[in-house]
């Protein structure tokens, strides 16, 4: 499915992201969502780090975030400080594994 296609034509629902998850290894960030018109039915999007975006500082890795995955990161929805904390830890997991 191509958003940004689905996005243009106006067909595109809106998510509304209802849990964060990580998972270190490898690095991962699971979102669950559902659809703004169906709340019953649940989704997940899972975001997988590379080492090398982990070695970028954590608000510029946010940021990433935020452009390249906006349908799911709605800053309304999404808190920029919850990223930050989430960010952080996979950061510093990855820092840990390599000492």
């Amino acid at each position: 499915m191509d958003l940004a296609e689905l996005s243009l034509s106006g067909s595109l629902v809106p998510s509304v992201p209802t849990k964060l998850a990580i998972r270190f290894q490898p690095p991962t960030m699971t979102i669950v969502y559902h659809f703004e018109q169906n709340s019953n039915d649940l989704y997940f999007h899972n975001i997988g780090f590379d080492k090398n975006l982990l070695q970028n500082p954590v608000d510029d890795i946010v940021s990433h975030l935020y452009v390249t995955e906006a349908y799911y990161f709605n800053p309304k929805q999404v808190k920029r400080q919850q990223l930050i904390r989430i960010v952080t830890k996979l950061k510093e997991n990855l820092k840990n594994d390599e000492n």
